[in-house]
């Protein structure tokens, strides 16, 4: 559905409401075991909902709020940086980068995105909030392992991420239209 078709309080509504959920499951990553990771993978994935319905422009303005305020009031920090530095703005860019058509520029492309996000968030997380010796475990390879790991991962998130968009788009979508109308 484009922006047209959606008032323009529904908008506000419906980014209010995400942006909402979004910082709700953000919140989790405190309560929750191992949510640290996949809590703002979720949050960002709701996004997605925010990009079709109405559009990018908006997409990116809840992303920025629910970023900031995630810096304020989620309990593990680290967690707020993956969703600012990456989790929060991927699945909002993912019908963009898949766009480009050569398909090996793509991959590069996304790779170098989630590279880049994860290398600034990383620093950021051990000068500010961290004792360097927590990282020590593999020496001064650490740094480069979990990169490379987090390599692994993001081939099985950016299949998430195309899941997620064809979910929402094929199944979701329809019977949440059917109720607005």
């Amino acid at each position: 559905m484009s922006q047209n078709k959606i008032k323009k309080s529904t908008q506000v509504a419906m980014g209010g409401l995400i942006a909402a959920l979004s910082l709700v499951i953000m919140f989790l990553t405190g309560l929750i075991p191992f949510g640290e990771y996949a809590l703002p993978a979720f949050s960002g994935f709701i996004l997605i909902a925010i990009v079709i319905d109405i559009n990018f422009k908006t997409a990116l303005i809840v992303y920025f709020a629910v970023s900031v305020l995630g810096l304020f009031i989620v309990p593990v920090k680290e967690s707020a940086l993956l969703f600012l530095f990456f989790f929060g703005y991927y699945p909002s860019i993912y019908l963009e980068l898949n766009k480009i058509k050569n398909k090996f520029f793509k991959i590069l492309i996304k790779f170098l995105i989630f590279n880049v996000s994860v290398t600034i968030a990383y620093l950021i997380f051990i000068n500010l909030f961290s004792k360097p010796e927590e990282f020590t475990q593999f020496g001064k390879y650490t740094f480069l392992i979990m990169l490379a790991c987090g390599n692994v991962f993001f081939i099985i998130y950016d299949y998430a991420v195309k899941s997620c968009h064809y979910i929402y788009i094929y199944q979701f979508r329809p019977k949440l239209m059917r109720k607005l109308k």
